[in-house]
C-alpha cells in the first residue's frame, strides 16, 4: 500500500504540523522514502469557512463589495413569492441558528448556481444601476465560481451534464477553470482588511488545493497510468462516516479512550456496517473498508481490468474543453448583450414589440411595487427619479417550469411516429421575451453552440402553464378542503354544461364512467384511472404473464382442454440405481419460537 493523499481540516494544530513538515502553498507535499505525500484541505471545511466569513465579515473583489446583506435581500424578497426563485433557500440558510454552521450543505446551497441566478435576476427585479449593481453581479460571480470549485472536488461519476462534477481527465473542463480561480482568488479579501495583510486560511486553501491537485493529477498520470480521477475520494467524508457509526455505538461518546475505542468498533464491524444517521453531517460515501472484517481476510486484492482507451471513448474525454464551457450567467448574459448590439450594426434590430413585458396579475405588480417602496428608503439605491424596467417573476419561474414538463413530455413521447410527432413544444434557441431571463441565467452551456442544457419551451407552452397556474391560484381556495380536488380544480376554469354517467366498453371490457361535457372545441378526453380499467392504458413493461398465455391458448384451442384427460395407454417406471445406498435426509429443525404452536398443532 502507498500512501499518495494526506487529508485535514484547518485546525491550528493541523496547520502547523503541515508548516513543520515543509509543505507550502507552492509546495503541498512532503516526501517519505522519495514518494511525495501530496497535503489537501478538507474541500467541505473550506467550503464552510467560506461561507462564515461572507457572513461575518463580507469580502471584497476589484473595489466590489460582497456582503452577507445581498443574501438577505434575496430571500426577503423571494420568501414572500408564491412561485420562487430559489425554493432551497430558507431561513435557516440566511439566519444560521446554533450549530447550523456546521452543516455542509447549508452551505453548499448558498454557495450554489440558484443562488447566483437568484442574485442575478434581483438584479432586474430592482432595476439596479451603477456601483450597486456591480457589487450585486459580484456576489453572484461569487456564488458561482464556488459553486464550481466545490464542484471540481466533489466528483462522483465518470460523466455528469454539469462539466465540472465530472471526473477529471485530461480533457476536462476542470483546468481552463482552475487557472481562471487562480486569477482572482489572490485578490479575494475581506471588508476592511489592508492590502497587504494576509490571506484568511480558508481562501489560501483554496489556492493550496488547486495547485495541489494538479500536480498529484500529473504524478498520477506518470507513475501510475491513471485515465481519471473522482475528487469525492479526496475528503474526510468515508472517515467521519466511519467514526459516527462508531460514536453512536459506543453512545455518542466524543472522547473514547483505546479501550472503548476497540470495543466499538469490533461491534460495528461484526454488523458488517452500522448505518448513518439521516441527519449525518456527511454524504453517504459507499465505502465499507472501515467497517468490515471481510476486509482483512484476504491480503489480495482483486484485479480489475479496465481498458483507459475505451472508458475515454465511452464518455467523450478526448473532447478539448473550450472556454465557453466555463461561462457562469454573468458571462452568458454579457455574451448576449454583445451578440444585440452586433444585429444592431448589421441592421436587424428587435422590435419593441417583442421587447415588450409581459405582466400576468394585477397582485403580481403591485407585490413587486410594494417591495420596491420598502426597500427604496432603507438602502438608498432605488431613487425617486430613477423607474425600474418591469418584470415578470412568475413568468420567468413558469418559463423554467415550463421547460421541466416539456422535458418529460419528450421523453415519454419521443417516439417520431407516436402520437406526438407534430407536437413542437421545444425551442432550439432562447427567445429574447423577457419572461426567458431566469432560464438563460439558469444554463450551464451555450445552445448556440449545440450543447445540450435545459430545455426552452415555446411561448404557446409558455402561455399554457401560466393559464394553468392562474386558474389554479384563482380557484384553489374553495375546492382545496373538498373531495375529490382534481376534478373539481380541472372543471374550475371550464364552462360546464352538464355531467353524466355512463357504460364504457372497450373490446371486451366495460366499466361505468363520469362524462363532463363544456362547451368549446377539442377532443374527448379519457382519464387514467378509467383507460387503465378497459385496458387501453398500461403503465410498466408490457409483458405477456404465464397466467395470461395460458388463458389465450385454452381460448384458441377449447377442444383440446375439455374434459378430464389420463394417460391409460403406456405405464411409466421410474429407473433407480441399486447400487447406490439410500440416505435420509434430516429433519429440518423446527425454530425454537414455533416448536410449541408445532405441537399443539401435532
Amino acid at each position: 500500500m502507498e500512501c499518495l493523499v494526506f487529508i485535514c481540516d484547518q485546525a491550528a494544530g493541523n496547520r502547523a504540523m503541515l508548516t513543520r513538515l515543509g509543505v507550502t502553498k507552492e509546495q503541498p507535499f512532503f516526501s517519505v522514502d522519495g514518494i511525495r505525500v501530496f497535503c489537501l484541505w478538507d474541500p467541505p471545511h473550506l467550503i464552510k469557512n467560506i461561507r462564515n466569513n461572507w457572513r461575518r465579515h463580507g469580502f471584497v473583489l476589484d473595489g466590489n463589495e460582497i456582503t452577507w446583506d445581498i443574501l438577505e435581500d434575496l430571500y426577503a424578497y423571494d420568501s414572500h413569492q408564491e412561485i420562487r426563485l430559489c425554493c432551497r433557500l430558507t431561513k435557516k440558510h440566511v439566519h444560521l441558528p446554533p450549530f447550523a454552521s456546521m452543516r455542509v450543505r447549508l452551505a453548499t446551497q448558498v454557495l450554489s448556481h440558484s443562488v447566483a441566478v437568484g442574485i442575478k435576476t434581483l438584479t432586474d427585479i430592482k432595476g439596479l444601476t451603477g456601483q450597486h449593481q456591480q457589487n450585486y453581479l459580484e456576489a453572484a460571480r461569487f456564488c458561482e465560481n464556488f459553486n464550481g470549485l466545490f464542484d471540481c472536488f466533489n466528483s462522483k461519476q465518470l460523466k455528469d451534464s454539469h462539466k465540472l462534477k465530472c471526473a477529471i481527465s485530461d480533457a476536462s473542463a476542470h483546468f481552463p477553470f482552475f487557472d481562471k480561480c487562480l486569477e482572482w482568488l489572490p485578490r479575494l479579501k475581506l471588508v476592511g482588511a489592508n492590502s497587504n495583510k494576509k490571506q484568511i486560511p480558508c481562501v489560501e486553501g483554496w489556492q493550496h488545493n488547486i495547485l495541489c491537485l494538479k500536480m498529484l493529477w500529473s504524478d498520477l498520470r506518470q507513475r501510475h497510468q491513471v485515465s481519471f480521477l473522482l475528487t469525492n475520494r479526496l475528503i474526510q467524508d468515508c472517515l467521519e462516516n466511519a467514526f459516527s457509526s462508531i460514536r453512536a455505538r459506543g453512545g455518542n461518546r466524543d472522547k473514547p479512550d483505546s479501550v472503548q475505542f476497540e470495543c466499538e468498533y469490533r461491534a460495528v464491524a461484526t454488523g458488517l456496517m452500522f448505518s448513518n444517521s439521516e441527519k449525518t453531517n456527511c454524504e453517504q460515501d459507499l465505502d465499507a473498508l472501515l467497517l468490515q472484517f471481510s476486509t482483512y481476510v484476504s491480503h489480495e486484492s482483486p484485479q480489475v481490468i479496465v481498458d483507459p482507451k475505451s472508458i475515454m471513448e465511452e464518455h467523450g474525454y478526448y473532447r478539448v474543453a473550450t472556454d465557453f464551457d466555463m461561462m457562469d450567467c454573468t458571462e452568458v448574459r454579457e455574451r448576449e448583450n454583445f451578440l444585440v448590439c452586433e444585429s444592431e450594426k448589421s441592421g436587424q434590430v428587435v422590435s419593441k414589440d417583442q421587447l415588450s413585458t409581459f405582466s400576468n396579475s394585477e397582485g403580481e405588480c403591485s407585490a413587486r411595487n410594494s417591495y420596491l417602496q420598502e426597500h427604496q428608503s432603507s438602502d438608498g439605491v432605488l431613487s425617486s427619479d430613477i423607474n425600474p424596467p418591469p418584470f415578470d417573476h412568475d413568468g420567468n419561474v413558469l418559463v423554467y417550469i415550463a421547460g421541466y414538463i416539456a422535458d418529460k413530455v419528450v421523453g415519454k413521447f419521443a417516439d417520431p411516429e407516436g402520437p406526438c410527432k407534430e407536437c413542437k413544444v421545444l425551442s432550439t434557441h432562447v427567445p429574447t421575451d423577457p419572461r426567458y431571463t431566469f432560464l438563460k441565467d439558469k444554463q450551464y452551456t451555450d445552445l448556440a453552440l449545440g450543447e445540450k442544457g435545459l430545455k426552452v419551451p415555446r411561448s404557446a407552452l409558455v402561455d399554457l402553464v401560466v393559464a394553468l397556474e392562474a386558474n389554479f391560484r384563482k380557484h384553489i381556495n374553495g375546492v382545496v378542503h373538498s373531495v375529490g380536488l382534481g376534478k373539481k380544480l380541472f372543471t374550475s376554469g371550464m364552462e360546464v354544461v352538464r355531467a353524466f354517467t355512463c357504460e364504457v366498453k372497450c373490446g371486451k371490457r366495460s366499466t361505468e364512467a363520469e362524462f363532463v361535457v363544456i362547451k368549446g372545441k377539442g377532443e374527448s378526453l379519457l382519464g387514467k384511472e378509467i383507460a387503465t380499467k378497459l385496458g387501453a392504458l398500461r403503465i410498466g413493461l408490457n409483458i405477456a404473464t404465464i397466467s395470461d398465455m395460458a388463458n389465450q391458448i385454452q381460448e384458441q384451442y377449447p377442444v383440446l382442454f375439455r374434459g378430464v384427460g389420463k394417460l391409460n395407454t403406456k405405464q411409466i417406471g421410474l429407473y433407480i440405481d441399486e447400487t447406490v445406498t439410500p440416505i435420509a435426509q434430516p429433519i429440518r429443525r423446527i425454530p425454537f419460537h414455533l416448536r410449541e404452536a408445532v405441537e399443539r398443532k401435532i
